[in-house]
Formats: structure tokens, sequence, C-alpha cells
């Protein structure tokens, strides 16, 4: 039987929804990097915290409260 590999979560509210960003300020680009930390997001309480595991970034998307509707 396979492990089921636990993702890390939010020390906030403990949430597994949670999502890789980008670096942001002089600390997280080359203090933190040098030491393998990863920024990222909680999904739930959106606080940001830094981990070891890499994870897959993803962009978050700006919302223009605009809809597509395709044409029928």
């Amino acid at each position: 039987m396979a492990d089921a590999i636990t993702p890390p979560g939010c020390p906030r509210c403990k949430s597994t929804r949670i999502a890789r960003v980008k670096r942001s300020g002089l600390l997280q680009r080359f203090v933190f990097h040098r030491f393998g930390l990863y920024p990222w997001e909680c999904s739930n309480c959106r606080k940001n915290f830094l981990l070891k595991n890499r994870g897959k970034l993803k962009q978050r998307r700006r919302t223009t409260g605009e809809v597509h509707i395709p044409p029928v």
C-alpha cells in the first residue's frame, strides 16, 4: 500500500488549501532563496508563510469582473 503524502498546512488555520506565490521583496528574493524557503499563501485566511517545500508555482489571477459568454 502506498503512503499518501500529506500536504503542508497553513500555520494559522491549518487548512491544506495553499498555493505557491511569487517571491516579493529583497529578503525573499535573496536571503530566503539561499536557505531554500519558498513563499506560500493560504486560500482560506490569505496568510503568507514560508516552507521548504517548493511545490508548484501558481499565478494568482486578477479578475476584472467581466464574464465571457461564448456564442451559441
